[in-house]
């Protein structure tokens, strides 16, 4: 019996080991760093616009069609408008360039 919980035992640690905070966290701060669109997307204007879009529609379909059918909405319209909220808004931001001594 008790040699059966110990390949449990080991995957568990394993796991864990494998889905620590740090690592978590160093593989997303990597992320940011590589892709900047993505830290844009996260930002909390990008995203409250998205949920208020999703919740307007999510409303209006709900109360003229089916619950139901709302929830779905809820989530494609969420994803749909925070996608291309990101993409609008990150275009249409200044480069960034490196600072200088202008003096």
């Amino acid at each position: 019996m008790a040699e059966s919980t110990r390949p449990k035992r080991e995957m568990s640690r394993t796991l864990r080991r494998d889905l620590s905070t740090d690592k978590l966290d160093r593989k997303l701060s990597e992320a940011m760093k590589s892709q900047p669109l993505a830290r844009h997307a996260v930002e909390l204007p990008v995203v409250g616009r998205a949920v208020l879009v999703a919740a307007v529609a999510t409303l209006i379909v709900a109360l003229l069609l089916s619950p139901k059918l709302g929830a779905v909405v809820l989530i494609v319209v969420f994803f749909a408008s925070w996608a291309i909220f990101a993409t609008r808004s990150y275009g249409r931001r200044r480069s960034t360039k490196p600072s200088g001594d202008d003096g």
